[in-house]
């Protein structure tokens, strides 16, 4: 396994960890690593730091140590600022090369464009956010990279159409050959609503749900998200296959395509 002193490890907070979920495609030795090594590995590091800081505040002055301390933060902030502009531009130039290829940005999903094609949705989400620098903007744009992100539908699962009623004339002034006079004149019954439908999609929304996870207990449990044939995890296999296939034809909503891709699952 590679050496994790190189990966970029998820830090604190939310934005961090969402960050994290983007670059893990573009590190492919986070895919080879399971979910307790990623957390023993970003405990370690995290452990490593404070004991650092202890010895230097043990041995230094408070007021030289602070300087220090403050000193090597910046240090370490304006490293990573070099490394992630370093990978913004390697990104870059992949995407410059795939729009001479091709003619435009749209990156497909696959198994030598699925790094690609995240790094392109982060921009989308980063832009969407104001959080993408102009420069950046401004090469995007020169290559006609379009920003716009794709917009989800409600779809609603097994609706089918009303049953057709009978034609108002047929029933205007109808009454049946065996009925009294009492029944003649009584008030007629109010008209019942019709059956409300209730459509499906909550449950399918549930059931994909159930299997994403068992699909992240199986990664974590080995490694990769390639789940074999048999008995054991013969829906589970079904289930990926199906989600290949409707990522292929774009009928995968983004954010399942998100979630699978911070899995490492390969379309």
């Amino acid at each position: 396994m590679s050496s994790n002193t190189d990966l970029v490890l998820p830090g604190d907070g939310y934005d961090a960890f969402e960050d994290f979920l983007y670059n893990a495609p573009s590190q492919p030795q986070l895919l080879e690593m399971r979910r307790t090594e990623i957390i023993n590995a970003t405990d370690a590091a995290k452990k490593a730091s404070a004991e650092a800081a202890a010895r230097k505040a043990a041995q230094d002055a408070p007021t030289a140590s602070r300087g220090r301390s403050s000193g090597g933060s910046t240090r370490n902030s304006m490293s990573a600022s070099r490394q992630n502009l370093v990978d913004w531009d390697d990104n870059y130039e992949a995407l410059k090369k795939y729009h001479a290829a091709h003619g435009n940005c749209a990156v497909p999903f696959g198994k030598e464009t699925g790094s690609l094609r995240s790094w392109t949705e982060r921009q989308k989400k980063l832009n969407s956010l104001n959080r993408l620098e102009q420069d950046k903007v401004d090469k995007l744009k020169a290559l006609e990279f379009d920003f716009t992100m794709k917009q989800l539908s409600s779809r609603s699962v097994g609706s089918k159409s009303p049953s057709p009623r009978s034609s108002p004339r047929s029933s205007v002034n109808a009454t049946p050959a065996s009925t009294t006079p009492a029944q003649q004149n009584a008030p007629a019954a109010a008209p019942q609503a019709p059956p409300v439908r209730r459509s499906s999609s909550a449950k399918a929304d549930k059931s994909w749900a159930e299997q994403f996870e068992a699909l992240r207990t199986y990664r974590d449990g080995h490694g990769n998200c390639n789940v074999p044939f048999g008995s054991e995890h013969g829906e589970l296999r079904s289930w990926t296959e199906r989600q290949r296939k409707l990522a292929k034809i774009n009928r995968l909503e983004q954010d399942k395509v998100d979630m699978l891709i911070g899995l490492g699952f390969d379309f």
